[in-house]
Parts: C-alpha cells; sequence; structure tokens
C-alpha cells in the first residue's frame, strides 16, 4: 500500500529540481548581467520555494498559485521557441536542459493537480483516501521522469565531451541539439 502523503514529497521535488535547474541554468548568464539569467534565477528561487508549501501541506490555495505559476513558465518555454518580439525576432534552441525542466514542470503540475482532486474541502481529508489505481502509475512516472533526466544530462555530458575533443567552441557548433 502506498502512503498518499508521498505525493506532496514527489510533487515538492519535481518542483525544487525544475527550480535549481532554472538556477544552474541562470548561471551561464548571471555575470554578464543578462535578463533572461535574472529571470531564471528569480523563476529558480521561486520553485524551490514552493517545494515548502508542498512538503509541508499547507492550505490549497498554495497548491493553486504553484500550478499558476509553473503554467505560466511552460507558456513563456513554449512561446519563445518560435520568433516573436520576446525573443527579438529569433527563435531560441530546445536543449536538453530545457526539456527535463519541462518535465519536472509538468510533473508538478500532475501531482499537484492529482492532490487537490483528492483532497477534497480539507487538507487532513488525504489520509483517509484508500489507494487508487494510479497510485502505481505516479510512482513509475516518477521514476521515468527520473530516468529521462539521467538520459538527457547524460547525453549532453556526451555532446559537451564531444565539441571540445574535436575542436568544436560550442554546443551550437556540433549540429546535435536535442
Amino acid at each position: 500500500m502506498v502512503n498518499s502523503f508521498n505525493y506532496y514529497y514527489y510533487a515538492a521535488a519535481a518542483t525544487a529540481i525544475a527550480g535549481i535547474l532554472h538556477i544552474v541554468l541562470s548561471a551561464n548568464g548571471i555575470g554578464r548581467g543578462s535578463l533572461s539569467s535574472i529571470f531564471f534565477f528569480i523563476a529558480g528561487i521561486a520553485q524551490l520555494f514552493w517545494a515548502l508549501p508542498m512538503a509541508r501541506r499547507w492550505e490549497r490555495i498554495w497548491y493553486y498559485i504553484g500550478i499558476g505559476g509553473t503554467i505560466v513558465l511552460i507558456i513563456l518555454y513554449f512561446v519563445t521557441r518560435f520568433p516573436t518580439p520576446i525573443t527579438e525576432g529569433r527563435a531560441l534552441r530546445i536543449n536538453s536542459m530545457g526539456i527535463v525542466i519541462e518535465i519536472f514542470q509538468f510533473l508538478y503540475i500532475g501531482l499537484t493537480a492529482y492532490i487537490l482532486t483528492r483532497q477534497g474541502s480539507s487538507t487532513h481529508n488525504i489520509q483517509n483516501i484508500r489507494v487508487s489505481l494510479l497510485n502505481p502509475f505516479s510512482h513509475n512516472l516518477f521514476f521515468l521522469a527520473f530516468l529521462s533526466t539521467e538520459l538527457v544530462l547524460g547525453m549532453n555530458f556526451l555532446q559537451e565531451h564531444f565539441a571540445t575533443r574535436h575542436g568544436y567552441q560550442s554546443n551550437d557548433d556540433v549540429g546535435i541539439n536535442l
């Protein structure tokens, strides 16, 4: 039998991992004073903070705000993959770090939505919920998210290694974009 409280921790972990990855992403350009790096840093800090309401099982309004903020980040990601005024008329690359961040953000939204639908009107009703058929699926989904993260980050490492070993200056020169 699966403990229903685990979903709170899974959602907290998913948003915390996405936040950490946003902070890592911001480290590339924060020294240059890039506005996008500052945005990624602020988004990462906000996502790290949002792990607290999930792990501590705060009120439902925190979950709704977390879902809303994460949806805004996902929309911004997809909008910037097309030529828009936000990106000064050019589409940004799709890279492995972005894919991993999106996986964890979608996972956070899915788990939090699941918590909200199963929770009822009180934050304490979750103790009385019987394990549904979705529970084993959710555990497998979280495992697959971690596995896919490892695969994508491993491919990113190999891409970096290939680029530096063969004299390329950046991943953009290699032509292996995920």
